[in-house]
């Protein structure tokens, strides 16, 4: 895994004064360390959404089992970096949502699917 990656639990608030949303992180799970974001299938599915034609792919992201034990669903994952010789450079600064577990017996990596935010 070469690219690095964040994981928090976040809380949106209403700011007084400018009635926008606000992101503040209440707890960090995961300090930056090495993930890696796979799409484990070809396979793309049609969403239809307020009149919109939408495609949806899965995407997991792996993280070291020794160090992704706290990790729980519906924090958010800021992609911070990835490996500058074969990483996809249009990752950095995205969001994901994790949004299951990523246990496997036996597993070289947890492998949790996310969905994009960001």
């Amino acid at each position: 895994m070469l690219d690095t990656c964040r994981i928090d639990i976040v809380r949106s608030t209403t700011d007084p004064v400018t009635h926008r949303a606000v992101q503040t992180i209440v707890r960090t799970l995961y300090p930056p360390g090495p993930c890696r974001l796979r799409n484990p299938s070809n396979v793309v599915s049609d969403v239809q959404s307020a009149d919109q034609s939408l495609a949806e792919q899965a995407l997991v992201l792996s993280l070291p089992v020794a160090t992704s034990g706290d990790v729980v669903t519906d924090a958010i994952v800021s992609y911070l970096a990835v490996d500058p010789a074969t990483g996809d450079e249009s990752l950095v600064g995205l969001t994901f949502r994790i949004k299951g577990t990523g246990s496997q017996s036996q597993a070289t990596a947890n492998r949790f699917p996310v969905e994009v935010l960001t």
